[in-house]
């Protein structure tokens, strides 16, 4: 139980900490749904690394890094062999959107790791971020769903459902002891 309050209050911190930029760039009349995108995009990965530190998971951490960088990896190698035009014609590096796969990596990152349900505030603001780039005009649909199975793709690689394990020695009155090993989430 004391786990699963962690990653609410950590799912909570994700959600705050991302109303502020949106805040800060109406005010300053930027471009709303595009700065919240581009903070998210990094806002989003650092959360999960916040989450398996909270958790004092350094095997997580391990995990998600080598499943990061093997995103980024994918992602960049799609851009330059692709050459898909952006929908504003700047470049060719349309497909797949880094900043949503970035994005995207953490909720695929928690649900693999942690459950589903721990999962759904990183994915909305995954998918959010996804959008943002959508309606700033560079990429296409297909580029954040190409980012999304990137993602997942990275992160099923690498990621394991995390347990953690405690061993007990029970007395029980008698002279007899034994070893009682728990897994428990």
């Amino acid at each position: 139980m004391k786990q699963i309050t962690k990653l609410i209050h950590i799912a909570s911190a994700v959600v705050l900490f991302a109303v502020q930029p949106f805040c800060q760039a109406q005010k300053n009349g930027n471009n709303v749904v595009t700065h919240t995108g581009d903070v998210l995009q990094m806002l989003l990965p650092l959360s999960s690394y916040a989450t398996t530190l909270y958790m004092q998971d350094g095997e997580g951490a391990l995990q998600y890094s080598k499943a990061l960088v093997l995103n980024i990896t994918t992602v960049e190698m799609f851009k330059l062999t692709t050459h898909e035009w952006r929908p504003d014609q700047s470049n060719k590096q349309s497909f797949p959107s880094g900043h949503a796969a970035a994005a995207l990596s953490a909720g695929a990152f928690i649900r693999q790791r942690y459950g589903g349900a721990y999962s759904i505030p990183f994915y909305a603001l995954g998918v959010y971020t996804g959008y943002s780039r959508i309606q700033a005009k560079k990429h296409y649909w297909h580029d954040v769903v190409g980012s999304l199975l990137i993602a997942e793709l990275s992160q099923s690689l690498f990621s394991k459902r995390y347990e953690q394990s405690s061993v007990s020695l029970v007395l029980n009155g008698t002279k007899d002891m034994h070893l009682t090993y728990t897994k428990t989430w």
